[in-house]
């Protein structure tokens, strides 16, 4: 049986695996392990690292509560935590992790006073994320309702009726609202956005307004709660409002993306340190 031999060349792969196997688990498998530990698992063991739970006092006050569950009573605080440790509760008990975890985000993401934006860099942000600022269409109307529970059968006659009495005449909204039944919006709505406008009245009425003429009576339109007629005041154009006008939204954001995004950096860098900490 010659060098080409597979059977010896399966032999020799083996034999330096064997030989190899123990760099292996001393180099790569640490790394590898680390690797695809969760950014939660590395910054629970950072936490417990830099001595955190000890200096808690939400931790300290878990840890005294659980050990007198699994101690005696009679025991000072201090002895009952001092048990709770010494069985290992500050790193298997769920509560007490997620909290610490919950602490290392914070603490990782904190930002400074050179990380407030400027006003150019909030306009800037603004500028560039119109579209979760923006103003949808608004519209304020009028409305004359006529109510299903009172009128019952004759709801469509009278309210077909009255709407061909108010065209008629060019009866003017403020003075048309008195003709109609009470509602709990009241009679002039808006300046309201089609979402608003359905959760007042309805998807059908919303849709019906939307292209509704200015300054003219429209309707019958239903609503769950009986029919309507509708004069359309105005309509304002979705915009993207003015800095001065969202200015805390538009800082809350940023400096929530900013935090998130110092907390991701503080991450990578720990588990960079952990790694090169493994291949010592």
């Amino acid at each position: 049986m010659g060098w080409r031999s597979p059977a010896l060349h399966f032999l020799a792969i083996g034999a330096v695996l064997f030989v190899a196997r123990p760099w292996w688990e001393r180099q790569i498998a640490p790394r590898h392990a680390i690797a695809s530990t969760t950014d939660d698992e590395l910054l629970r063991r950072e936490a417990l690292e830099l001595g955190i739970d000890r200096a808690d006092p939400a931790v300290r006050e878990r840890l005294t509560r659980l050990g007198r569950f699994v101690g005696e009573d009679a025991r000072s605080e201090a002895e009952l935590e001092a048990e709770a440790r010494r069985l290992g509760l500050e790193r298997r008990d769920v509560v007490v992790q997620r909290h610490l975890v919950q602490m290392m985000h914070l603490a990782a993401g904190k930002l400074g006073p050179a990380d407030m934006p400027t006003e150019a860099e909030l306009q800037a942000y603004l500028d560039a994320h119109a579209q979760a600022f923006a103003q949808p269409a608004r519209i304020r109307l009028t409305h004359v309702y006529v109510s299903r529970d009172r009128c019952g059968a004759a709801l469509d006659a009278e309210a077909t009726e009255l709407l061909r009495e108010l065209r008629r005449t060019s009866t003017p909204p403020d003075v048309a609202a008195a003709r109609g039944d009470a509602f709990l919006a009241g009679s002039t709505i808006g300046p309201a956005s089609a979402a608003e406008l359905e959760r007042i009245f309805g998807p059908e009425l919303a849709r019906s307004v939307a292209g509704a003429p200015l300054g003219y009576w429209i309707g019958p339109v239903p609503s769950p709660y009986g029919l309507h007629l509708v004069w359309v005041h105005e309509r304002e154009p979705a915009r993207v409002p003015p800095l001065d006008a969202v200015r805390n939204q538009v800082l809350h954001r940023l400096l929530r993306e900013r935090s998130e995004e110092r907390a991701r950096t503080r991450v990578a860098a720990l588990r960079a340190r952990a790694v090169g900490a493994s291949g010592q």
